[in-house]
């Protein structure tokens, strides 16, 4: 009975060793695409445009909120 308690407890430890190890290398695997990806692109510290919009604003002049909007 005492070994089959080891054998088992050693075939979880297993499973979540190899589990473990599977996660870690398909975090690795990420990591080098991310890298890829940032080389790749160029690499600027300006904020992104957000457009050139001339709508007028003149007609909500006034407008209030109801319960229902």
């Amino acid at each position: 009975m005492i070994a089959i308690t080891w054998w088992a407890g050693g075939i979880v430890a297993g499973i979540l060793f190899y589990a473990f190890a599977m996660m870690l290398e398909l975090l690795l695997d990420i990591s080098q695409d991310l890298k890829a990806v940032r080389k790749n692109f160029p690499n600027t510290n300006m904020p992104p445009k957000l457009g050139n919009s001339k709508m007028k604003l003149d007609s909500l002049k006034g407008y209030k909120m109801n319960a229902k909007d």
